[in-house]
């Protein structure tokens, strides 16, 4: 059964000692008395948590969370009362992220990493998740142009050496570079590793031969050494 569709939610709100509320939020079981997860703290004073209206679905508490936000109105954004950063409903719709947020997040999770356990949750919640056409387009739309650094340029060749590619992953990456122009600079860089490829295996050959005409009898081939000795 799907538990969405349980009459088991309820909206509640906090109050400051004035009786004027701060936060509106939706939840079920105990979920208003939990710390964590909010812009701002939980009342010491339970009578202060209220709930404003309860046996809902998951539906119909959003509706009237996202309309209580729109009511009392968001100090964020100047509109009105109350600590919440998002609109309401699913998700974090109309979140602002400051450039102080922002900055203290990436401070937060600079030189943080994920354990193996955590990388193998991350790994399972990804699998099989097909991206819209959109996503893909503002990823690459992000993406393109950004310069990497040395660094970041070794440490990629770095995760791919010695991996080899399946069949199916070489087939595709064929046939999205068939038929892409490529630019000058792309095509000056590949004749210029196809140089270095050629001058490597000629010089290869030529210290195989010279090492094969310097060779001692003893060492040569028993077939050569027959020729040699009959001359």
């Amino acid at each position: 059964m799907d538990q969405t569709l349980g009459q088991h939610f309820y909206v509640y709100a906090y109050l400051r000692e004035d009786c004027s509320p701060y936060y509106v939020g939706k939840g079920s079981g105990r979920r208003r008395f939990k710390r964590g997860g909010r812009p701002c703290p939980v009342p010491s004073d339970e009578t202060r948590i209220i709930v404003l209206a309860e046996n809902l679905i998951e539906a119909e508490a959003f509706r009237l969370e996202v309309l209580l936000i729109a009511f009392w109105g968001r100090k964020d954004l100047g509109t009105g009362r109350l600590h919440n950063q998002s609109d309401g409903g699913t998700g974090t719709t109309g979140r602002i992220i400051t450039a102080e947020m922002r900055a203290r997040l990436s401070a937060v999770n600079t030189g943080k990493r994920h354990t193996a356990e955590a990388r193998l949750k991350i790994s399972a919640a990804g699998t099989g998740r097909v991206r819209s056409a959109e996503a893909k387009a503002k990823t690459g739309a992000a993406c393109r142009g950004v310069p990497l650094s040395a660094e970041h340029r070794a440490k990629l060749a770095e995760a791919r050496r010695g991996k080899p590619r399946t069949a199916l992953t070489r087939a595709k990456i064929s046939a999205a570079r068939r038929g892409k122009p490529k630019s000058p600079e792309t095509r000056a860089r590949m004749s210029e590793a196809a140089k270095i490829r050629e001058a490597a295996r000629r010089s290869e050959r030529e210290l195989a031969i010279q090492s094969t005409s310097t060779a001692q009898p003893s060492l040569l081939p028993a077939t050569v050494q027959r020729l040699s000795n009959s001359l």
